[in-house]
């Protein structure tokens, strides 16, 4: 059984001296030098959320540190082909609304190349952010350049013109976790900036989720859905679609309480702690949308 005593014990003792002074890419990859310890899963979450928010933190700080033009950024789990950077600047000089762009990103199987992204969308009856195309086999249904509602941060170039507004927070370390990249594009989106899919510029990347991830990654995963609508979405537009999204969610949730309740436990607490922090920032960006 693990009480917050022994789940001090473990961080001071184990967890700490495996991550502190040690070279690591990415949060995931502290969780996979976590897997040889049994149980402990209070402890464990709590030092790989410690690593998440820190690299949200670095990633605003190196923003802020930029002087070039464009910006790439690429999940240490990402590749590109070589002319991938060259494309996305090409289609961004095209469009002066364009904030960013991403190009197709595959994973590859036995069986074929299948879509990992194809731009971010909203389904908003479902309050679901998702990656178009996910899973599919490429059959070439996803190679026509479009405008899309956001690009995912797993290998996306932005134009730092976009971002330097929204500094020095470009991406929200409430978030810290998931979705991130889905706040920034919305936030993009109702500063009146567009995203842009080409398809030319092949990346391969195969996504880590939050399924079999400690329950408090899995509880902010889920929870941050919710906060992504209290922060950007208008109250005019929410009311036109709200009817449906509370029978979705409605469904969500009693399944999620069949296979998940200690899940749903933790999203209650998340939810009230920060919702007040995402009306304030949602005052602030609004204020920023005014002054543009």
């Amino acid at each position: 059984h693990e009480t917050i005593d022994t789940a001090w014990i473990i961080i001071k003792e184990v967890l700490a001296p495996m991550v502190i002074g040690k070279d690591w890419t990415a949060p995931s990859e502290v969780g996979q030098w976590f897997k040889q310890i049994r149980g402990h899963q209070m402890a464990r979450a709590t030092v790989e959320n410690a690593c998440w928010d820190l690299t949200a933190r670095a990633n605003n700080i190196a923003l802020g540190m930029i002087d070039s033009e464009y910006v790439l950024f690429l999940n240490d789990d990402a590749k590109v082909s070589s002319d991938y950077c060259t494309l996305l600047i090409d289609e961004l000089k095209r469009s002066s609304t364009a904030a960013s762009a991403v190009g197709k990103l595959i994973y590859r199987e036995k069986s074929g190349d299948y879509i990992d992204s194809a731009g971010i969308e909203i389904i908003k009856h479902k309050l679901l952010p998702i990656d178009r195309g996910y899973s599919e086999l490429d059959q070439g249904q996803y190679d026509e350049k479009q405008t899309v509602f956001g690009c995912t941060a797993a290998a996306a170039v932005f134009k730092t013109e976009a971002l330097t507004p929204l500094m020095p927070e470009v991406f929200d370390e409430d978030f810290f976790a998931y979705y991130e990249d889905v706040d920034l594009a919305w936030r993009l989106n109702n500063l009146g900036w567009c995203n842009k899919y080409v398809p030319q510029a092949v990346g391969f990347h195969k996504r880590r989720g939050p399924d079999n991830k400690p329950v408090k990654l899995a509880a902010r995963a889920f929870a941050n859905r919710y906060l992504l609508w209290v922060k950007n979405e208008s109250i005019v537009n929410l009311l036109s679609y709200f009817p449906f999204a509370f029978v979705w969610e409605m469904m969500r949730v009693a399944k999620k309480m069949l296979t998940s309740p200690a899940v749903l436990q933790q999203v209650i607490p998340t939810i009230v702690k920060l919702i007040p922090v995402m009306v304030k920032k949602r005052r602030e960006e609004q204020k920023l949308a005014r002054i543009g």
